[in-house]
């Protein structure tokens, strides 16, 4: 989660008729303003557009996504703010039936170091996350927000279209810190790896809701051809969490998985068409204090991975729950 307050400079655009907003964005920056208010003078001249009719957007929504492209051409070094954030899933929460759950994490570099505005430590980003979750919960009461903080501004924000029932939250936790903001925040668990401690951590910092996990699990017809496919697919997954959110490139994940052998990886996800090793892998997830379990078939046989759940693993993993 890149920091909207990140100081930069703003490009000149080629059209003339932009070189006042420009000017303005680049002014906000210089006296420390955030990256959200410098896109804003974009987003305001795209509204004044759609106004006059002088151009093909007609709503004020196509006016936001063209003001906030020019801003990210124009060097804003912008990401996604904790606003949009909040109005989207208010949207899918009301399209949905108030069936939608929205998860947050800190982020990873990968996705987060194109917008150019740096990637913080831990801590900072654990602190942003926090500070987002905090806004986004604001919005979706429907009240107008305005809001200066340490990472974040947000101008006279409303959301218009919110559920009965806020949308359900969970935030991802690879260690105890992220367990800990989760529980305080009164926001579910979510975990890629059965550890009673992520639990209780989050427990003792007040968590109550839901406790979700990603199993991952590579079906083929052989435990050979299992294994040679989570080896070419998943071997990410054995880098954790204290790695796997700092590497910025792919190539960066194609060296630090260099080393990494299928063997390496059968230890880690179970590998193969025996329903009862996975069953198993599921139970360890289970007893360490996860109730909603999400299972990922990391292979390209989708289909003959339904039909093996459906016929196979289904049946036995209902029985842990009876």
């Amino acid at each position: 989660m890149a920091s909207s307050k990140s100081k930069k400079s703003v490009r000149l655009s080629d059209a003339a008729a932009e070189h006042d907003v420009v000017e303005r964005a680049q002014k906000g920056l210089d006296r420390g303003k955030s990256a959200s208010t410098a896109a804003g003078e974009f987003v305001r001249e795209e509204i004044e557009h759609v106004r006059e009719g002088k151009h093909g957007a007609r709503s004020a929504k196509q006016a936001i996504a063209i003001g906030l492209s020019k801003a990210r051409r124009a060097g804003v070094p912008l990401g996604t703010p904790a606003e949009v954030i909040a109005q989207n899933a208010a949207t899918l929460a009301v399209l949905s039936g108030e069936r939608f759950t929205l998860g947050l994490g800190s982020g990873e570099n990968l996705n987060e170091h194109v917008v150019g505005a740096g990637w913080p430590p831990p801590r900072a980003r654990q602190a942003m996350l926090s500070e987002a979750v905090d806004i986004i919960e604001q919005l979706w009461t429907g009240e107008e927000l305005s809001h200066e903080g340490e990472f974040f501004e947000v101008d006279r924000a409303q959301l218009w279209d919110v559920p009965k029932t806020p949308p359900r939250l969970a935030i991802a936790a690879g260690g105890s810190k992220a367990a800990e903001l989760a529980g305080k925040k009164g926001a579910g668990l979510f975990a890629t790896e059965a550890k009673a401690p992520l639990v209780e951590a989050w427990r003792k910092a007040g968590g109550r809701r839901a406790r979700y996990a990603e199993v991952a699990i590579s079906y083929a017809k052989s435990e050979e051809e299992a294994v040679r496919v989570a080896h070419e697919r998943f071997s990410f997954g054995l880098l954790g969490w204290k790695v796997l959110p700092e590497l910025p490139t792919p190539k960066s994940f194609e060296g630090a998985l260099a080393h990494v052998k299928p063997q390496d990886v059968a230890e880690s996800i179970t590998c193969g068409p025996d329903p009862e090793r996975h069953v198993q892998a599921v139970r360890k997830y289970i007893e360490a204090g996860f109730d909603h379990l999400v299972l990922v078939g990391v292979g390209p046989d989708q289909h003959g991975f339904l039909r093996f759940w459906k016929e196979e693993l289904a049946p036995r993993l209902r029985k842990l729950s009876t």
